[in-house]
């Protein structure tokens, strides 16, 4: 194998609207603190200063785009051609790295690419060719994603953005599995849930949401935790809101949506991360009375109503929506 430590590895964080900037800069911190050394670099669409944040952001290097956050995923399927680095991966920004990321990175002396395949087979309507149903064929998750950064990988991403355009969806991984499908000369690595650990698949949550013996073991092992959902796993947010208290004031000349965006989502976290959220969040009636009550001074119109869970649809900066190529 090649000696990997030499080659400059990293990881590309792809964060439009200000939660998914929060979540990212967590993401990148737990990556710095197993992985002394590494390069994290993000795009994002909400333009802040880096050196405002200082010492607390994780972040290498930082790219601004212009464009809307629905359009995200455009950028996604094809986040390669944005990597500096030669060998690295692209994480969601809901992730937390707890352990080396150095046994994939030595694959990468083997192979270009290396997924999480998922052991279900998906029910998402889609053919990966004529023919042949996706409910046949494997699919990949993709939100983690190492690669090498030569044109076999290279080849893959265009073909993944292209079949995502076409399809005009949504979601990204069914275009992700026919894009496989259609990159036979790529060496794939399938990975298993360790580097991908998800809360409703791997980890076996009982109906009081008391973690089993089995939880624990496969949080123990997992190098990649995707918690995907704050409100449901609160243990995270505290981290969060330590995180706006430092880089709400980096943000570059905001707009009032932006503003709106930035005080809910401060106040979300501000909940979320409360001793007594995490206290009553397995407690399904405490819960109950605790949202009814943090309604109250909703409907009295004393304050805005507070949404426990994020937005998939966060704004970013109004640009103008322009076409990825």
């Amino acid at each position: 194998m090649e000696n990997h430590k030499r080659v400059k590895t990293g990881i590309i964080y792809l964060a439009f609207g200000y939660e998914y900037l929060l979540m990212a800069t967590h993401s990148a911190k737990t990556a710095k603190k197993t992985n002394p050394g590494i390069i994290c670099e993000i795009i994002t669409n909400l333009p802040f200063d880096n050196l405002k944040v200082g010492n607390y952001s994780p972040f290498d290097s930082v790219k601004i785009v212009k464009y809307e956050s629905k359009i995200n995923r455009m950028i996604k399927t094809n986040i390669i051609k944005y990597a500096s680095f030669e060998r690295g991966a692209y994480f969601d920004c809901d992730t937390e790295i707890r352990g080396s990321l150095e046994p994939i990175f030595k694959c990468l002396d083997r192979f270009d690419v290396a997924i999480k395949l998922n052991p279900k087979p998906t029910f998402k309507d889609y053919e990966i060719a004529p023919g042949i149903p996706g409910q046949f064929f494997p699919f990949w998750a993709g939100g983690v994603i190492f690669f090498k950064t030569n044109d076999k990988a290279k080849a893959l991403f265009r073909r993944w953005s292209k079949i995502f355009k076409q399809a005009g969806k949504s979601v990204d991984q069914p275009a992700l599995a026919r894009a496989i499908y259609d990159t036979p000369n790529v060496r794939l690595l399938s990975l298993n849930a360790v580097w991908n650990t998800f809360l409703g698949d791997e980890v076996v949550i009982l109906k009081n949401k008391k973690l089993s013996s089995e939880s624990l073991k496969w949080l123990k092992n997992s190098r990649i935790w995707h918690y995907r959902k704050p409100e449901e796993w609160p243990y995270v947010a505290p981290d969060l809101y330590s995180i706006h208290q430092h880089l709400f004031n980096s943000m570059i000349n905001p707009n009032k949506s932006i503003l709106m965006e930035i005080d809910n989502v401060g106040r979300r976290y501000k909940i979320l991360a409360s001793p007594l959220y995490r206290y009553i969040f397995n407690r399904s009636v405490l819960k109950k009375i605790f949202l009814i009550i943090l309604n109250i001074p909703v409907k009295l119109g004393i304050m805005q109503g507070i949404k426990l869970s994020r937005d998939k649809h966060l704004n970013g900066e109004n640009y103008e929506l322009k076409q990825i190529t």
